[in-house]
């Protein structure tokens, strides 16, 4: 276990391909994203719809200790995921980001104006159904709360990273954006591209605003019900009384006495979990992002180096997967140029600030494989991760339909990972929360964390540091250290006291 740079190397050069094997094939009416290989790529114009329930870390803690919540919770969570496909018969998922949904639209084909309400339309037509349909089938729990997001443009889809565990990624601005414009609870934002292909009657529903300097538009809606006209003229085939039989179908389909939600013992393996079968641990979550990759695409589209872009991406993401798992850690999911993975070794709760510890290695570990990334793709500019990291009470499983699951990972730390590793962070920075920071005895890892104004703790240039201090230190210290091969965390110990090697974990051995 560990980080090791000959390791990382060699693995790096074992995964990489030409350029020139890259085949973009431009997508056609008669092509579909099932077994894409990863140097298969497909050239789409389309849109982005991102449909997310924004109080789902609200639902978790409402189910609290409470075994019978739990039950009902995870029984929603199955319904939902089973009735995605069936409500979006048009549209192509691709990926169920927990209680998040992500699908293009692409149909009619090249019809920008035709693609764009469309997609409008299945947005509204979803946060109706939750509003209208979904919370009345589950009246026991808290309502869930939807908002959709939705952009427009050229992207490149591939299903790229380690053979067995390669997901569908879409490159390109309107990916991105689709995400970025999400918004608060009942309300749908767009792009101003797809704002100005709506029809004049579904844009007076929206209002101006403008989100990091770009244009957006935005519109407070629960259901289809508050504009009839609307609903007559683009959704006749919402059918509230169909999804609510369907909705109800599938909730008669598994019974609360059936679905477990219990401890565990061992590493989390998402190839056991199901409905039937849900872990509820302590666990710390590592978001992992690079950062200022959409300008990057942005750039590849212009300049015709897509083929380019997917070789390094399929690169960096083997690599990062890899190193996770180097410290017994799990990749959940890949979304887009983000890895989430979650560590919950080891399981004692006094063992607490060993699995912190373990992680701020592992975070230490991908930047420095992010450095030799770097030096392998140095035709590329430089790319630099950021990373966010939270812990505490979590809930995996995997749900939907049967021989289709999905990872699902929520709770409170998940969230907070996530909006600490969007909001906080930048290119070769570490930002936890300062309940996983008092959790660290090692105060030579400690040090190097300062406290920020939210009351998270930023670490920047970690690896290097780290690095620079044991190249720095005087031969007159005796060093215990805990190591990533050459990254080490070195404690300087005075010649009366005896040095003490602090070995956590079988990722730390001490310096010769």
């Amino acid at each position: 276990m560990g980080w090791n740079r000959e390791k990382v190397q060699q693995r790096i050069k074992d995964r990489d391909f030409k350029s020139s094997e890259v085949e973009v094939t431009k997508h056609t009416k008669e092509m579909d994203f099932s077994n894409l290989g990863p140097k298969e790529v497909r050239e789409v114009t389309g849109s982005h719809i991102y449909l997310d329930i924004r109080n789902i870390d609200e639902l978790v803690e409402e189910a609290g200790n409470d075994k019978d919540k739990q039950r009902k919770l995870i029984r929603a969570l199955n319904t939902l995921l089973r009735a995605q496909n069936s409500i979006f018969p048009d549209q192509q998922i691709i990926q169920v980001q927990s209680a998040r949904l992500h699908l293009i639209n692409y149909k009619p084909y090249e019809d920008e104006a035709g693609i764009c309400k469309g997609s409008v339309v299945a947005a509204i037509s979803y946060i109706s159904f939750i509003h209208d349909v979904f919370n009345d089938v589950f009246p026991e729990l808290l309502n869930f709360k939807c908002a959709a997001g939705t952009a427009y443009g050229k992207f490149f889809v591939g299903n790229i990273g380690k053979k067995g565990d390669r997901e569908l990624i879409s490159l390109g601005s309107a990916a991105n954006w689709g995400a970025k414009v999400l918004s608060g609870a009942g309300s749908l934002s767009v792009t101003e591209e797809t704002y100005l292909a709506l029809p004049a009657d579904l844009k007076t529903i929206f209002t101006k605003d403008v989100l990091k300097d770009r244009v957006i538009y935005s519109s407070k809606i629960s259901s289809w019900n508050e504009y009839p006209d609307l609903k007559k003229s683009y959704a006749g085939e919402y059918d509230p009384d169909a999804l609510k039989a369907l909705i109800e179908d599938y909730k008669d389909s598994i019974a609360l006495a059936d679905i477990d939600v219990t401890g565990t013992i061992q590493k989390i393996d998402f190839t056991l979990l199901s409905a039937k079968n849900t872990k509820r641990f302590h666990s710390v979550t590592l978001f992992c992002d690079l950062d200022g990759f959409t300008n990057y695409i942005r750039e590849a589209e212009k300049n015709g180096t897509v083929k380019e872009l997917v070789r390094l991406f399929h690169g960096i993401r083997c690599e990062l997967q890899n190193v996770v798992e180097d410290f017994d850690g799990v990749p959940v999911q890949h979304r887009g140029d983000c890895l989430i993975a979650t560590f919950n070794l080891p399981i004692e709760d006094e063992k607490k600030h060993k699995k912190i510890e373990n992680v701020i290695q592992a975070a230490i570990g991908l930047l420095s494989s992010m450095e030799e990334l770097n030096k392998y793709f140095k035709d590329y500019p430089n790319l630099n991760l950021a990373i966010g990291i939270d812990g505490g009470t979590t809930i995996a499983t995997k749900l939907g339909t049967n021989g289709d699951k999905d990872k699902v990972l929520i709770g409170n730390s998940v969230t907070k990972a996530e909006n600490l590793q969007q909001n906080q962070t930048a290119g070769n920075e570490v930002v936890m929360t300062k309940s996983q920071y008092d959790l660290l005895d090692v105060q030579t890892l400690k040090k190097y964390f300062k406290e920020l104004p939210s009351g998270d703790f930023k670490a920047i240039g970690l690896a290097t540091k780290l690095n620079d201090e044991l190249k720095n230190s005087g031969k007159e210290e005796r060093r215990s250290a805990e190591i990533i091969e050459n990254r080490v965390v070195v404690q300087a110990v005075s010649n009366r006291e005896k040095a003490k090697p602090h070995v956590n974990s079988s990722a730390y051995y001490s310096v010769r």
